[in-house]
């Protein structure tokens, strides 16, 4: 995801950078789906340190890490293994020719709360459209063009977890039922396990663009042009219907059994994309003595609200003897 930020902040001479960190309390807890604070620091070559997490001229790309804003950023990595334990991202400034990129990765230290992202996708917004303006040619005025839909959210899919210690640290194998994809979990200490198995929030539909307005009546060489009539609005696009929410079944190894305590979830369904508005009408020109007068625009008509997605089941957890050394 790249993250471009349109603040004006001081103007930095990227030449004259000699590195770029992310920096962050390593003693704080980090786990996968875990969100915390940090901010971009670049290190000039005169000894000047410069913030610039949102700078105009920096870009944060990672697949690992989302940057949500106001110094937050959220580690949404699905490790497959259970000896991962980096989040990788890349921070680069540029300013015309010049560029400095750096590499580098977070180290998850497992301590703390942790997230499992299994939420459905929200979906995509609809398209806007743009104001008709007055004609040059023809004297009516155009009509608005209708938006384009929000998107559904993503359903959720069907999930089973199997959760045991060993060696004191809790390990927590999720297997997607549907398509088999398998990630693997640890945790240290006595945080909190959170499935997030939410349905997609459906997308916003897009604003009717407005009508034109006609061209004012004229008189010229004795020969009266009516006025011209308003264009009509444009019809807003409908919301998106959310996304269903996900199932879950929990088996929990007798060996861990106290854990039950520290599992949440949210399985609800998502919320239906807001309906697009409707596209003003266009006004007739002004018409001239003895002119006919021109005809208002009809205004578009608003979209629809989406639907809100159905709850998930909720999780059923169950506390059972099973072979856990072929999850690894």
């Amino acid at each position: 995801m790249l993250i471009v930020s349109c603040k004006n902040i001081k103007p930095i001479n990227v030449a004259e950078i000699r590195s770029l960190e992310l920096e962050y309390n390593s003693e704080t807890g980090l786990n996968f789906g875990s969100s915390f604070n940090a901010k971009i620091i670049a290190r000039m070559n005169n000894g000047e340190e410069m913030e610039v997490t949102d700078h105009k001229r920096l870009s944060f790309t990672s697949s690992d890490v989302v940057y949500q804003g106001d110094n937050l950023f959220i580690i949404q990595k699905h490790p497959s293994k259970f000896e991962e334990q980096t989040a990788h991202y890349t921070i680069e400034m540029t300013d015309k020719e010049e560029q400095f990129l750096r590499k580098d990765s977070i180290n998850i230290n497992f301590i703390g709360d942790l997230a499992i992202l299994a939420a459905g996708m929200d979906g995509t917004p609809g398209e806007d459209q743009n104001d008709r303006g007055s004609r040059w040619i023809l004297r009516d005025g155009k009509d608005g063009e209708t938006a384009t839909n929000g998107m559904n959210g993503e359903s959720a899919g069907q999930y089973e977890a199997y959760i045991w210690r060993e060696d004191n640290i809790v390990r927590i194998y999720v297997r997607n039922q549907i398509d088999g994809t398998i990630w693997r979990y640890n945790q240290v200490g006595t945080g909190k396990i959170f499935f997030n198995l939410r349905g997609g929030d459906g997308g916003k539909g897009g604003n009717g663009g407005d009508g034109g307005d006609g061209k004012d009546g004229k008189i010229k060489d004795g020969e009266s042009t009516d006025p011209g009539n308003g264009g009509n609005g444009g019809h807003g696009g409908n919301g998106g219907n959310g996304g269903n929410g996900g199932r879950l079944i929990i088996y929990l190894h007798p060996t861990c059994a106290d854990v039950q305590d520290r599992i949440s979830y949210d399985v609800s369904g998502g919320e239906g994309g807001q309906r697009g508005l409707a596209g003003a009408a266009g006004k007739p020109g002004k018409a001239l003595a003895g002119q006919n007068e021109g005809i208002m625009g009809i205004a578009g008509n608003s979209g629809l609200q989406g639907t809100r997605g159905l709850n998930g089941t909720i999780p059923e957890i169950q506390i059972q003897e099973f072979t856990f050394s072929v999850l690894h």
